[in-house]
């Protein structure tokens, strides 16, 4: 839910930064320009990355390399550069290792991930890896460790303090600088406002070292301007992860965080200096102003991994590196998933009518989703406030009917708290532990089966607290989640499998506000590329009518989406209680549809990105129990011709049905043939502009 208008720089005017000063400045040196400094490679047989690690004094002539020895990085495909040599160290309240750093020793452990999702792109992951533990020492003789994990789809890295009693991190100086030019899709950072950061700007083609449009000064100069009228400017401060770069012809990276806990603040990159781009933590004035910026924990200490995903995008794409390296499944789940976690797909009334209904249009959403073979239904913000305040009576009754329908309910509730100053509610009821648990308590003895929590506002340790607290009381309770207006996925889903979906997107509800637009087939594309690559996302798709007639979306793009974006929680938003538009309309001009929406799942046990560009389009093969569903969407403003061999593991007979569009982008067409994998058959599609297909493949 998001209630809130507000201007971007684009409705406010037009600026242009001409920024040449950095033109001339000398190339980065592939190898350090010391002859004394000492190197050294970590390589495994698992990882196509070498990491190569100098202690050395880089060529004093570059800038932003201070004219002293200390520790950088770099990443290595087939001798080929794709992170150039970038700075590593942090700086706590009682030791800096940012400066000089001698190794005094490398230890190396196999490692293995073996564990079963309860919901995701892949429900069992298999994979090993190897550990290598770099032991350093900064002038004082105080010891840090610097642990690279290098597997098939990853490199990571992260710090760790050795020691009893607490420490507090100050900066980290871990960098990430790519080659000048190359290009780039990615997401502004959002400034802290009434409502962000929400990671809620959409991903823009960049290229390195060039882009810095100046958001943040613009937000600071004209918000006090407009600020009594209830508007909001947003501005931006460095970029979001998770960030993709084509950091050599055809070779990508994809920038995150992973292992993210309550003793750590989720942190951005900053702008790039010299085509480095830096760690930082949260700003000040995120969650109002609530929290500290640098977070404290318990020695020993170990930061979240910065994590290097690549190195091709099928490799990005299907990666699992995100919950590899976050916590196992929680003991509070007594060692296996729980069976009252159910994944499904929702009717939601907000997006229609940019307002939560009464109870009489909630149960016509029940019967909705009852009707279309859907799970639940979500009822939105201010649910409280029926009944003049004293909305139980009527949520039970709600329940019970829903009960009868075999639909199951969610309720919307407000983070804050101090945190924000945003007034839908219910709110106050989150941000404190012991009311929280109360109110869950509550909602278990009605009957609810999960909550939709929106607003957090910052990405402070405060808040990566709350969230993980959140989750461990809705656990307890038996309460499914869907964080809003949130941060990104930081794998939490493999602990608390009962966290089914995050938004953290510029998703469908977008259409909905006449100031902006909403996402375009373009954004589609980046965000199967980048966000949805990390966790699971709340974009709420299927949003048919609007999409088209303001993006020129066609149906059939929009209908791949329930394939080509993976949640937990699908809340297919179109209207579902008005027969002449929405999905009921669609239903009966195209039954298929409805059969369709019925039987995809949300769940997957294998995901495949068969092919995709960022620039053009994007085709996923994703399986549940045999059963393959192929989906393709076009951002491209012509034809595009898909022809894929079926080598992705499927043998013999099939059903195969598709659907694809017809004459018009507001048309779809039925077509189901017999599939025979073993002869010379292909995925042979004709995308139309902006347009998508579907395939579903069931054993004969």
């Amino acid at each position: 839910m998001k209630n809130r208008v507000a201007l971007t720089l684009c409705q406010i005017l037009v600026c242009a930064f001409v920024l040449n000063a950095c033109a001339s400045l000398p190339r980065e040196p592939q190898r350090p320009s010391d002859t004394a400094a000492k190197t050294l490679q970590l390589s495994s047989p698992l990882s196509p990355v070498v990491v190569e690690i100098a202690e050395a004094n880089l060529n004093p002539d570059l800038p932003f390399y201070p004219n002293e020895r200390r520790l950088y990085y770099r990443l290595l495909l087939d001798q080929t550069p794709l992170v150039l040599f970038s700075p590593l160290g942090l700086e706590t309240d009682s030791a800096d290792f940012t400066g000089t750093l001698s190794l005094a020793g490398v230890e190396k452990f196999p490692i293995a991930h073996n564990y079963t999702l309860a919901h995701g792109k892949t429900k069992q992951v298999n994979k090993k890896g190897e550990l290598f533990r770099l032991t350093l020492k900064n002038p004082q003789h105080q010891t840090l460790h610097l642990e690279f994990v290098l597997q098939p789809d990853a490199v990571a890295l992260r710090y760790v303090l050795p020691g009893s009693g607490k420490t507090r991190i100050v900066r980290e100086i871990t960098g990430f600088r790519f080659a000048e030019g190359r290009q780039a899709v990615l997401q502004q950072y959002q400034e802290a406002s009434k409502v962000s950061p929400a990671y809620e700007y959409y991903y823009e083609p960049v290229r390195v070292g060039t882009s810095d449009d100046g958001k943040a000064s613009v937000r600071r100069i004209f918000q006090p301007l407009v600020g009594f009228t209830g508007l909001v400017i947003f501005g931006s401060d460095g970029w979001a992860m998770p960030a993709l770069i084509e950091a050599a012809d055809k070779k990508y990276v994809l920038l995150a965080e992973a292992g993210v806990d309550n003793q750590h603040a989720a942190v951005h990159l900053t702008n790039p200096v010299n085509n480095l781009y830096t760690v930082a933590l949260p700003a000040e004035k995120e969650g109002n102003g609530q929290g500290e910026v640098a977070p404290t924990g318990e020695l020993p200490y170990a930061t979240a991994y910065r994590v290097i995903i690549c190195c091709d995008l099928k490799s990005i794409a299907e990666s699992t590196v995100i919950t590899d390296l976050s916590a196992p499944l929680d003991k509070r789940f007594g060692g296996k998933l729980p069976a009252w976690v159910k994944p499904g797909k929702a009717t939601w009334d907000w997006l229609s009518y940019v307002a939560t209904g009464d109870a009489e249009r909630q149960k016509k959403y029940i019967d909705a989703a009852h009707e279309f073979g859907w799970l639940y239904t979500l009822i939105d913000a201010n649910w409280n406030k029926w009944n003049n305040g004293n909305a139980e009576p009527i949520v039970r009754d709600l329940i019970a009917y829903a009960q009868r329908k075999g639909v199951g309910l969610w309720l919307w509730y407000n983070s804050g708290g101090p945190n924000n100053t945003v007034t839908e509610e219910p709110r106050d009821l989150m941000h404190s532990r012991a009311v929280r648990r109360q109110e869950f308590a509550r909602l278990k003895a009605w009957g609810i089966k999960g909550v939709k929590i929106d607003f957090w506002q910052s990405d402070k340790q405060m808040m990566m607290q709350q969230y993980i607290e959140t989750l461990e009381d809705a656990a307890d309770f038996e309460l499914m989640v869907n964080f809003h207006g949130s941060t990104t996925p930081k794998g939490w889903q493999r602990r608390f499998p009962n966290l089914v979906t995050m938004e953290a997107v510029k998703g469908a509800e977008w259409y909905q506000f006449p100031v902006f637009r909403g996402p375009n087939a373009h954004d589609n594309v980046f965000y199967a590329l980048t966000r949805n690559v990390i966790g699971p996302m709340d974009y709420t798709p299927l949003v048919f009518e609007q999409a088209l007639k303001q993006q020129k979306i066609s149906y059939s793009h929009s209908l791949a989406l329930a394939v080509v974006f993976e949640s937990g929680v699908q809340h297919f938003a179109d209207n579902a209680d008005d027969p002449q538009k929405g999905l009921r309309r669609l239903f009966n001009q195209y039954p298929f549809s409805k059969d369709y929406l019925k039987e995809v799942p949300v769940t997957w046990d294998n995901t495949l990105l068969l092919e995709g560009n960022p620039d053009t389009h994007v085709v996923f093969a994703r399986e549940k129990q045999g059963v393959w569903y192929i989906a393709g969407i076009s951002a491209a403003s012509k034809e595009l011709q898909i022809k894929q061999p079926f080598t992705f593991g499927i043998y013999g007979k099939y059903r195969a049905e598709w659907i694809m569009q017809n004459d018009t982008a507001d048309s779809l067409q039925y077509v189901e043939t017999e599939l025979h994998t073993g002869g010379r058959q292909y995925i042979d599609v004709t995308l139309k502009p902006r347009g998508g297909f579907v395939l579903k493949l069931t054993p004969k």
